[in-house]
């Protein structure tokens, strides 16, 4: 048996030519198409800038159907009418969509070949707080700064106010940031109330619903400044009785000052 082992050799046999020449094709025909798919996916977008008549494809392409998402449940109806009645192409009633809802930020349409559909995703401006001056409601506030009218949907049921006379853009994005930082730094001793611009120098003056008045000068440390600050009023209201005014102004310099608004009676 060992003699017999021994005899045995083993051969590496090359792939038959007409085999071996099948398999290149189809991995260059798999290849192939998977380069044009990459290709299709990367200009289709393109299309609509550097083809004018691409607009009129898709139009014909996607005659029937479509679907909004990320929108209230009261307002899917609305917001389907609009895009029924809006003429031209998908991205033509996505446009006028946006511009018919000031609560909506923006609208991303995506085409579904297979099924020739087009699903429009819309993207909702949410409500901060809520804008005042005079006494009179002037809007809501979003993230990025901007001022519109919140449906009910769009807005808490409890929102801060804020003043913006005087503040221009970016003082009205960084007030917007501050808000949405606020309630995520743990908080402090009274729920933010009130939030109105004095001047460049001055920065902004907050009011807390315990009646506590802080001049928080510019809006940057929020983490900081609200950490220390709670540190400030629980440690002052030992001491002081009544409502009490914090000056963080000099918060920069190490510095916060606490005082009584009024002498408590």
């Amino acid at each position: 048996m060992r003699r017999y082992k021994a005899q045995i050799r083993r051969y590496r046999v090359s792939t038959r030519p007409k085999l071996r020449s099948r398999r290149l094709r189809e991995f260059a025909a798999v290849a192939f198409l998977l380069v044009l798919g990459g290709a299709a996916a990367l200009t289709l977008p393109r299309l609509s800038a550097e083809f004018p008549g691409w607009p009129e494809i898709a139009r014909r392409a996607f005659p029937g159907p479509f679907v909004v998402v990320g929108v209230p449940a009261s307002l899917e109806e609305p917001f389907s009418r609009t895009l029924a009645q809006a003429e031209g192409t998908s991205y033509a009633k996505a446009a006028r969509l946006k511009a018919s809802f000031p609560g909506v930020r923006a609208v991303r349409v995506r085409h579904d070949w297979i099924e020739r559909r087009v699903r429009f995703e819309v993207e909702m401006r949410q409500a901060l707080a809520k804008v005042v001056h005079g006494g009179r409601l002037r809007g809501h506030l979003a993230a990025d700064g901007s001022v519109f009218m919140a449906p009910e949907e769009l807005r808490p049921a409890v929102l801060p106010e804020v003043d913006l006379e005087g503040a221009d853009a970016a003082e009205r994005r960084r007030v917007a940031e501050f808000l949405a930082g606020f309630g995520g730094t743990g908080g402090v001793p009274g729920t933010l109330e009130r939030m109105g611009f004095v001047s460049k120098a001055e920065g902004w003056e907050a009011r807390l619903a315990d009646g506590t008045t802080v001049f928080w000068g510019d809006l940057r440390w929020t983490a900081e400044k609200v950490a220390r600050l709670k540190q400030v009023l629980e440690d002052s209201r030992r001491t002081l009785q009544g409502a009490l005014t914090a000056d963080m102004r000099y918060f920069e310099d190490g510095k916060i000052y606490v005082r009584l608004s009024r002498p408590s009676s």
